[in-house]
């Protein structure tokens, strides 16, 4: 059938992962709605991934042209977007975030935050954060440190507050 294409199955290639991205997107963007208003994920051409700006008049953009704090937004949003995809037969309970908190402005870190430990209470989704930035350490209730011993070993301290 000419519809799916010839037989290296280019076409029907594309339509598999457009149909996979689409799905991608409506979890990403039940997350990204959680973070913010003002955002939302689309895809164009089947496989091209943009960002519309609802505060802007719904302009769009590619992914690659976000500022520091949007992209982080919009790459946390896919992440756990991702990691909903056939959560009952592939699990990924543990997200781990490595910085990129710094890019963000203090309301943004904020409603980012309330986010994430909406995730953590809500018994969905364990989060690790590694960051070094004062604010987020100060609301994380179970830290773990890694303190250097010599050149060769750590070890690692548990902090609770």
């Amino acid at each position: 059938c000419k519809i799916f294409g010839d037989k290296e199955g280019k076409n029907f290639r594309v339509i598999a992962q457009s149909y996979v991205l689409r799905k991608l997107l409506a979890n990403a963007n039940t997350f990204l709605s959680n973070f913010s208003d003002r955002y939302q994920l689309m895809c164009q051409n089947n496989l091209t991934i943009l960002v519309r700006d609802l505060h802007f008049g719904g302009v769009t953009r590619p992914v690659d042209l976000v500022s520091g704090g949007e992209s982080f937004i919009v790459s946390l949003a896919l992440a756990l977007g991702l990691s909903s995809l056939n959560r009952n037969r592939l699990s990924a309970d543990i997200l781990f975030i490595d910085e990129g908190f710094g890019t963000l402005d203090p309301s943004v870190l904020e409603v980012v935050m309330n986010t994430l430990g909406q995730l953590q209470t809500l018994g969905d989704r364990r989060v690790g954060i590694i960051s070094h930035v004062e604010a987020l350490r100060e609301r994380i209730p179970v830290k773990i440190h890694v303190a250097k011993t010599n050149n060769t070993t750590s070890r690692i301290i548990i902090e609770r507050s």
